[in-house]
């Protein structure tokens, strides 16, 4: 009735940067290693009827072991690069962070139709607090073809190092005192297996203390991170599936959302209001598979204090075609991207005028050979 599952990690991710800020002598190298490891374990428990119990507890340990070398600035003497590491002039100093979490859950089967999910996890990290995050969810079997959920669950984010520490910086800087990014979601899914496959989501959800890096008085040039902002949001997301027959089918889904900012009723900035995809997938004859995808990015609408154009909507255009077995062993494809050279792009901060622009038309073919 128990079962006992334990696992541990560990990682590690180096970074290093060059910049010239002003002059084309003046350079900075800062360098981080960042170490992460943690050891959780689980035990599942189901010795009372009809319940599952689910217990975990778990550590996470982080460190950040920054470096810096650079030729201007305090502490440096000028076109002399100097290390400047464990200084009061560095970037950042040597940060490390400890997470203790306990996560609790019950899956309790009502009857062979209604199942309810609860639970609720607690983390505590050293460098910020506390946080108590709890999820439902109850699921209704109306039949072999539908499917209802209704569920709520908040998540959150803890603020990073940098958001936290970074310092001596000409641009951003941190802020100790931040308190997690946190986000309640409530959700209502229909799940209908029919001939056409058919799925549902309809959410609604509240974001509170989002970071954001916001600009300080005058005659300051830099900006502090600060939970600067509470958002609200709702809309759908719909997926079908058909298979017309051994040959031919299609799927796709759309969504729609909605989201602005608590305290102003102003829309999120560069988030696309209408997505789509549909894909056709042809298998002519034997070892053939011709495969169509289209998408749809929908417009999105600028910052407030953004006086440049919403970024139109965008349609891109792929196709694949492939052979199996050519040979035993054997196979090729050739596949266009963005076959109508679509000139789509990413929206971007008014620094760069012109947004990012994606990757245009490109063909390639490729072969694949397995034994």
């Amino acid at each position: 009735d128990t079962e006992v599952k334990t696992r541990g990690y560990f990682s590690f991710l180096d970074s290093q940067a060059n910049y010239f800020p002003q002059n084309s002598w003046q350079e900075g190298k800062p360098y981080a290693e960042e170490y992460m490891a943690g050891l959780s374990s689980n035990v599942i428990y189901k010795g009372i009827d009809q319940h599952t119990i689910n217990v975990k507890l778990g550590y996470k340990y982080g460190k950040l072991d920054p470096s810096q070398r650079k030729n201007f600035g305090a502490g440096v003497a000028p076109m002399v690069l100097t290390d400047i590491t464990d200084t009061q002039y560095a970037y950042i100093q040597e940060q490390t962070r400890r997470n203790i979490y306990a996560l609790i859950q019950d899956e309790y089967n009502i009857n062979e139709d209604l199942g309810l999910t609860a639970g609720v996890r607690y983390d505590h990290y050293n460098d910020f607090g506390s946080t108590v995050n709890p999820r439902l969810a109850l699921v209704w079997q109306e039949s072999n073809e539908l499917t209802l959920k209704a569920m709520y669950g908040r998540a959150f984010r803890a603020p990073t190092f940098g958001e936290l520490y970074l310092r001596n910086n000409p641009a951003y800087v941190g802020n100790p005192d931040l308190n997690p990014e946190t986000i309640d979601t409530y959700e209502l899914a229909v799940n209908y297996r029919g001939e056409v496959h058919t799925r549902v989501n309809f959410f609604y959800y509240k974001a509170k203390d989002l970071i954001d890096y916001v600009a300080d008085p005058a005659p300051a040039t830099t900006s502090t991170a600060q939970n600067a902002k509470d958002q609200t949001g709702y809309g759908l997301e719909l997926e079908l599936e058909h298979t017309f027959n051994e040959y031919l089918s299609l799927r796709g889904n759309y969504a729609y959302q909605h989201s602005e900012y608590s305290d102003t009723n102003e829309r999120v900035a560069n988030a696309p209001v209408h997505q789509g995809f549909a894909q056709l997938q042809y298998k002519p004859i034997q070892n053939w598979n011709i495969n169509t995808q289209y998408f749809y990015i929908g417009k999105r609408y600028r910052d407030s204090l953004d006086t440049r154009d919403a970024l139109d909507s965008d349609s891109l255009l792929n196709v694949t075609i492939e052979r199996t077995d050519i040979f035993k062993g054997l196979d090729a494809l050739v596949s266009a991207r963005n076959l109508f050279d679509t000139d789509h792009r990413e929206p971007s901060s008014s620094s760069v005028p012109n947004d990012y622009p994606m990757q245009g038309r490109y063909i390639f073919a490729e072969l694949r050979y397995h034994f």
